[in-house]
């Protein structure tokens, strides 16, 4: 989903709620399930509307409501985040301090090993030099990201669980946080049943995002996490 389509599809459902007539079959459809989860959709706002100071996971959220921000998503394949490298190394941080006591000590290795080797700073990379870069150190990186998701799945499912919800990075921003996941079909609280049956299918790769520094077209590394239904 691009990004501007994304936010017309989350932007739509909040308006649905306010009495548009306007909107996609989507929007309203998606509107209908938080109806059903919820009773009512009275008060829905979107992220934007509300000064967070921060890149929420709850896409759109309730103005009455402390815990049930909702992230929103097309139906089909869902990509659950693409951040830089700093988001995903406190990201990944975090995770691993909760579950470091629940490893074995092969396991603990192999998360040690990515913490080691992933950038803690986001990093650019001018196009000319992207192929060589990602062929190397990227490799590198990726190899460690692949290692750690087929082989310790307690870290997996937790690194799923915040790129879903935010519940760690955002523990001091509650309204941040993503409670639920919205499509146009359905609606799903993220807990642990959710993130458990999701996790074995999300799948995990270094990108990249275009940007320009200093003039120069660069590319900014990234980590996609991609979910197919």
């Amino acid at each position: 989903m691009g990004k501007n389509t994304g936010i017309k599809f989350e932007k739509g459902i909040v308006a649905v709620s306010r009495g548009s007539t306007t909107a996609t079959p989507e929007a309203y459809s998606a509107h209908e399930n938080i109806i059903l989860e919820f009773g009512s959709a009275s008060g829905l706002k979107h992220s934007s509307e509300v000064k967070l100071k921060c890149n929420p996971k709850a896409d759109i959220l309730f103005a009455n409501r402390t815990r049930a921000g909702i992230s929103v998503k097309m139906k089909g394949a869902i990509q659950l985040a693409s951040g830089g490298l700093n988001y995903n190394s406190n990201s990944f941080q975090l995770c691993y301090e909760e579950v470091r006591e629940l490893l074995t000590p092969s396991e603990d290795y192999v998360v040690q090993d990515l913490l080691a080797k992933f950038p803690k700073e986001n990093l650019y990379i001018p196009n000319p030099e992207w192929d060589s870069w990602r062929s190397s150190t990227g490799q590198i990186i990726d190899d460690a990201l692949k290692n750690v998701w087929d082989n310790v799945p307690l870290f997996r499912e937790a690194v799923v669980d915040e790129m879903l919800s935010g519940r760690r990075l955002y523990k001091d921003k509650p309204r941040a946080i993503a409670d639920y996941i919205l499509t146009p079909t359905k609606i799903s609280k993220i807990d642990k049943n959710y993130v458990t049956n999701a996790s074995p299918h999300v799948k995990i790769r270094i990108a990249a995002k275009g940007r320009w520094k200093h003039k120069v077209r660069h590319r900014e590394v990234s980590v996609r996490f991609d979910y197919k239904t």
